[in-house]
């Protein structure tokens, strides 16, 4: 069974303007869950017969998108937990934002050879991309926010700049980092 059948991840891709937080429930009857396949064959076999979902990403095609996910066995997500999940949306969206991996561009290995970045430099400048302050590299990291700064300096020198906008720019023409396309909320 293929996650793209999850009844959420389909709702997701078939309703363009919403990525808010849902229960599956909201997107299947009872009677419609119990006849599908992936919920009887995966979800249940796992003991997830209620989930509420938080997408982070638009899922695209077959593969792409993200999100988190909280299971329950017995006992359906309430409104109040609906609730409580968009409240909490913007701060998981951050997290996946920061802390999970994004593919390297296709440029990525040649354009940081070219400007003479470490791979730990290069590491630390699409997080400086992404809008991580010093201090959340630290944290993510787990060095000091002092090393963090000694590499933003090193990466400044070596990209010919004295900002972080003009880094990041910089980076982007290198093929070191891509910008994301802006998704709809």
């Amino acid at each position: 069974m293929a996650i793209h059948q999850h009844p959420i991840i389909l709702r997701y891709r078939s309703r363009a303007s919403t990525m808010r937080p849902a229960r599956i429930s909201d997107c299947r009857t009872r009677s419609e869950l119990m006849s599908d396949d992936f919920y009887n064959d995966y979800m249940r076999s796992m003991r997830m017969n209620h989930q509420l979902m938080l997408c982070t990403a638009r899922p695209e095609k077959l593969t792409g998108g993200s999100g988190w996910g909280l299971s329950r066995e017995s006992g359906d997500f309430t409104d109040q937990d609906v609730f409580g999940a968009h409240a909490i949306w913007p701060v998981i969206r951050s997290l996946d934002r920061f802390a999970l991996p994004w593919p390297s561009p296709p440029g990525f290995d040649e354009g940081r050879s070219r400007a003479g970045l470490t791979q730990r430099e290069a590491d630390i400048m699409v997080l400086i991309a992404r809008g991580a302050s010093a201090q959340q590299i630290a944290s993510l990291r787990r060095i000091s926010v002092t090393t963090v700064r000694k590499h933003i300096q090193n990466i400044y020198a070596k990209l010919g700049v004295h900002d972080r906008i003009l880094a990041v720019v910089k980076a982007h023409e290198l093929g070191i980092v891509e910008f994301p396309a802006r998704e709809a909320k």
